[in-house]
């Protein structure tokens, strides 16, 4: 049986992927051993819920969630800047990927912000940012 669902992770991961600078690995969740695999991107979504125009199936809204880790503030934020000015130039740019294509960046997307307190201990710094979408496949 087609699956007719959007594979929201696998979409996000996939376009964060596209637009994460190349030393900068990308993963679906923090491990343990993290601070020895900075710079990292952590890329998680809320659950999709379709969007009202069109057959379900057809296109899910969810928020994209954005944890950037490095070793220095400034490199976190770059690095975090970056990717969110990457996704919006790649969604006007009409990226498409394997698990489906991002048709819609909302206005209420919030841009990078330093995360206080996070793996302080270990020299580690954290941006996060989130992007609302609608996405289709």
């Amino acid at each position: 049986m087609r699956q007719i669902i959007l594979n929201a992770p696998a979409l996000a991961v996939e376009f964060m992927e596209h637009v994460a600078p190349d030393d900068v690995t990308v993963d679906s969740g923090v491990t343990p051993d993290i601070v020895g695999r900075l710079p990292i991107a952590v890329v998680t979504t809320t659950a999709p819920r379709a969007v009202p125009n069109g057959p379900i199936g057809a296109g899910s809204f969810f928020r994209l969630n954005v944890s950037v880790f490095a070793d220095s503030r400034k490199r976190a934020h770059t690095i975090a800047a970056d990717m969110y000015s990457g996704a919006v130039a790649a969604w006007r740019a009409g990226w498409m990927g394997e698990a489906g294509w991002i048709s819609r960046i909302t206005t209420d997307s919030l841009e990078p912000q330093l995360v206080a307190g996070t793996l302080i201990a270990d020299n580690v710094a954290r941006f996060d940012f989130t992007l609302g979408v609608v996405a289709r496949h």
